[in-house]
């Protein structure tokens, strides 16, 4: 697989101006540094997958589960055989199913591909990228041995040259929705009380930081970043105000 792709980036992804790579391939010490680069590489903003099989699936379940939650677009190929690393790697078996659907420790529900053809896991592997952007989620192609070793006839792989990237909500537009539907919990009344002084300090942080655990649910990452820096930024404007005051008063 990374043969493929390495000779389809040698002569796609050269820029025709300079001559520089627009790509990177690297080769992971294991399946934990693997997965923990392509979750670090789509958390950057760039297309990143890796590939694997049973036993690394069990490795990268809790790297599934950090992208899960922190809603990080990822792409992991998992060709499916029996056995682990030295049971019996050349049988073909779907074995990795129920494994994959929830894999991390709770409270995940993947999103999974099942290609039947050498043709449907070149089309897959195209819409994988464009699911995993547009839901900000991890997305598993589950292929098996029997696709990734044996020969196969098949129709000519075909790409359509009209295709467009679907890139979900990016960049600007994407950060600023996270950040409203943050700092929408937050009300006008609750930040004028903390700024007069009517709430205590000592329960200020802990208050923004569980504002959904009240609800019986925990605060999505990025909701509870942003309600920490609403937090620091009130007490860094009371600690503000107090020295003016302090100060004045001293005049």
């Amino acid at each position: 697989m990374v043969d493929a792709f390495d000779k389809y980036c040698r002569r796609l992804r050269i820029d025709p101006g300079t001559g520089k790579k627009n790509y990177a391939i690297i080769q992971a010490e294991d399946e934990l540094s693997a997965l923990g680069m392509v979750i670090g590489a789509n958390w950057n903003g760039a297309r990143a997958f890796t590939a694997t099989s049973g036993p690394g699936m069990s490795l990268m379940s809790e790297f599934l589960g950090l992208a899960y939650f922190a809603e990080i677009p990822t792409v992991l190929i998992d060709v499916q055989r029996a056995g682990p690393s030295t049971g019996m790697p050349t049988r073909t078996q779907q074995s990795d199913v129920l494994m994959a659907a929830y894999a991390s420790h709770g409270d995940t529900k993947h999103v999974l591909l099942f290609p039947a053809t050498p043709a449907e896991c070149f089309s897959m592997t195209v819409e994988a990228f464009d699911l995993a952007e547009r839901l900000q989620t991890p997305i598993l192609i589950m292929s098996d041995l029997d696709l990734g070793m044996n020969e196969w006839m098949s129709p000519p792989l075909e790409f359509d040259d009209n295709y467009r990237y679907d890139r979900g909500k990016c960049l600007a537009q994407m950060i600023w929705m996270r950040w409203k539907s943050a700092l929408v919990v937050i009300r006008m009344s609750m930040v004028t009380a903390y700024l007069t002084g009517l709430i205590p300090a000592c329960i200020r942080t802990k208050a923004l930081t569980s504002l959904g655990d009240r609800h019986g649910m925990s605060t999505p990452p990025i909701q509870r970043m942003a309600l920490n820096m609403c937090a620091i930024w009130i007490d860094c404007s009371e600690n503000l105000n107090r020295q003016r005051r302090l100060s004045l008063s001293r005049k």
